[in-house]
């Protein structure tokens, strides 16, 4: 009775570390995250953005966005960091790569001027049911404000 009750002890404390030491990922960081830095930290010291040269893609392939950005000369955020590195320590911790971008994202966005581009692909609810990719022009008056969209690619919407 001794034996057996010693056996299910071992055996659930085998069973409980084995189950913690392979739950546990191995790319498990016991750093602490890095701080992410305030939409309006990132506007003032990270950013920089020129009127009329932003662009915004969501939804397509990277190729098509670069064949954009090569035909077009405008900046998404990948251009638009002060310090291209500054973004690596956020994008290499899981822990807050989804946040650090959301913020840099409504940065980039608070800070467009003039006329901003936007690629989409056509199925989505903002431009239609066609497929292919759809170039929306968003023009932001001086305070952020959207005070004008329209498709300009495909010619004809």
């Amino acid at each position: 009775m001794l034996f057996s009750r010693f056996l299910f002890i071992f055996l659930l404390v085998i069973t409980i570390t084995f189950d913690t030491v392979f739950a546990t990922p191995l790319s498990h960081n016991s750093d602490p995250p890095p701080k992410i830095p305030s939409v309006e930290e990132l506007m003032k010291k990270h950013l920089v953005v020129q009127k009329d040269n932003t662009l915004f893609y969501t939804g397509i392939s990277r190729e098509t966005c670069i064949a954009y950005q090569q035909a077009t000369g405008r900046k998404t955020m990948t251009q638009s960091w002060k310090d291209p590195n500054f973004r690596m320590p956020f994008k290499a911790d899981a822990r807050v790569t989804d946040q650090f971008f959301d913020r840099a994202a409504e940065a980039l966005a608070k800070m467009a001027k003039g006329e901003v581009h936007i690629l989409m692909p056509e199925s989505s609810p903002d431009a239609g049911q066609r497929k292919g990719v759809v170039v929306i022009r968003v023009n932001v008056d001086k305070s952020g404000k959207v005070v004008g969209m329209k498709t300009i690619w495909p010619k004809g919407r």
